[in-house]
């Protein structure tokens, strides 16, 4: 049977593949892809997992209008001459610099080499430090330093963070980071030293700062609520908060959260001091919220409840206790998830395992909705049954180009979501996710998946820049120019 056969006999519609965070780093390249609009009638589209085991060619950069230096070159529009502020820019050889808005007045932070990289750079409130994790081949470190690169501050912190947070005044800073398959620390970094303090391990995580900065309110897994305060002493409210993100505050005394009570959910205020519940609405299925920045508005979104949900539609960081493709299958339940890479390392089956574990225990009908293809003789098949290719590759390690199946899957016109960071930034006009968030990932592909238009209008979007410099003569061009220039 040809593999376009086999591909139209797995879905009736578009498959989606949120499933990178459950995998290492060598199975856990996915592409996925939505619902055709363009399909002749009658014609099977599938999910498609890509791997980042294809061969690569060579991307070279796109013009435009202010240069930012450092090899490889990153460009700004110049559009943004004469905007406030500073950027954090990840170069391509893995060099953190600072630079204005428009490229100007680039300030090296810390210097690319081969085998290092730099992850998560966020700033602190008033802009003045930013924080980053700096990867390298033995050794995994978190370092802060003044825009212009000094006052650099250094620890080793292994795992490495996925995410930073400061409070409002930038005196505090914690970080999440995940220790295993299934747990999340939430950990306190001091500012002057960035030593670690753990804080609290769960299933999942998610904080906020006070307003004044002084405490923490954390929801751990799926059943606390606490409170934490400067000493780092934690204090558990009479509430269930479910998975549903992380806690906001509405001023020094009240959050923002859901909970659950017998058999309902609802988005309350709580007091943080009392444990008091003041409830807004009930809700079924998963909800996401937000306080605007006057806290007087709240925005929410609440989504159905299809078929054995567990809330994982809904989380902000991936449930360890159900895999990572829950969210999408959950919320786009004709959705079926195609995973087709190489694999290039011995613990390449052991992950493949994990992931089957864990979709296992999610129920039969995501079973259903999951087939592991491995490596394939010909991706231009499969992609040509796909409408949405995404790439969640949490390490390019050794790669300066982008692989082959992107370029392909762009010259088709098939629309992209990928993993933020190294060449991938290359691909501005595709929604890029931090590596690993399953989550933000199934927030970008399921609007894909819903809406055609969009997911058209993101395909000739990436065709658009393929052509202009991606084909073979594109490329040839391009270093018949950068020749002309060293000759």
């Amino acid at each position: 049977m040809s593999l376009r056969r086999r591909a139209a006999r797995l879905a009736t519609l578009a498959v989606l593949a949120v499933a990178a965070a459950g995998c290492s780093g060598d199975y856990d390249r996915v592409t996925t892809t939505p619902p055709s609009t363009t399909a002749p009638k009658g014609a099977a589209t599938t999910t498609t997992t890509l791997g980042a085991t294809t061969t690569t060619r060579p991307a070279p950069p796109v013009a435009t209008t202010t240069t930012v230096p450092g090899p490889p070159t990153t460009t700004i529009p110049g559009s943004a001459a004469g905007l406030p502020g500073r950027l954090a820019v990840i170069a391509l050889d893995g060099s953190l610099l600072t630079t204005k808005p428009d490229g100007t007045d680039p300030r090296g932070l810390a210097v690319g080499s081969p085998g290092t990289s730099v992850a998560n750079p966020t700033w602190s409130p008033d802009a003045s430090r930013l924080v980053w994790t700096a990867l390298g081949t033995n050794a995994v470190r978190v370092r802060s330093a003044t825009v212009d690169g000094t006052d650099v501050r250094d620890a080793a912190l292994s795992p490495s963070a996925y995410a930073f947070l400061f409070n409002r005044a930038g005196t505090d800073l914690v970080a999440l980071r995940d220790m295993s398959t299934t747990t999340v620390e939430l950990t306190r970094l001091a500012p002057a030293t960035l030593a670690a303090t753990p804080v609290r391990t769960a299933p999942s995580v998610g904080t906020a700062w006070s307003p004044d900065g002084t405490r923490l309110a954390v929801r751990a897994g799926a059943d606390q609520l606490l409170i934490v305060d400067a000493t780092g002493a934690a204090r558990a409210l009479p509430v269930t908060p479910g998975v549903f993100g992380a806690p906001q505050w509405l001023d020094d005394k009240t959050v923002l959260v859901a909970v659950r009570a017998a058999s309902t959910q609802y988005l309350a205020f709580v007091d943080v001091d009392t444990g008091a519940r003041r409830d807004l609405l009930s809700f079924t299925g998963g909800i996401r919220f937000l306080l605007d920045a006057t806290r007087e508005r709240i925005a929410y979104l609440v989504l159905p409840e299809t078929g054995g949900g567990s809330g994982a539609n809904v989380s902000f960081r991936p449930q360890t206790t159900t895999p990572p493709a829950a969210p999408t299958t959950t919320a786009v339940p004709e959705a079926t998830i195609v995973y087709a890479c190489r694999k290039k390392t011995s613990r390449a089956d052991e992950a493949q395992r994990e992931v089957e574990r864990r979709i296992s225990r999610a129920g039969k009908e995501l079973v259903a909705r999951t087939r592991h293809l491995g490596e394939v003789s010909d991706m231009g098949e499969l992609l040509a049954v796909a409408s949405l290719v995404v790439f969640p590759v949490d390490d390019l390690y050794g790669k300066v180009d982008l692989p082959l199946v992107l370029l392909e899957a762009m010259a088709l016109g098939l629309p992209l979501v990928v993993a933020a960071g190294g060449p991938l930034e290359a691909l501005s006009f595709a929604p890029r996710v931090s590596p690993g968030d399953a989550a933000a990932l199934a927030d970008a592909a399921i609007p894909l998946l819903l809406a055609g238009e969009a997911a058209v209008a993101l395909g000739e979007a990436g065709r658009r820049a393929y052509l202009e410099a991606y084909t073979p003569q594109a490329v040839a061009a391009e270093y018949d120019r950068l020749y002309a220039e060293l000759a």
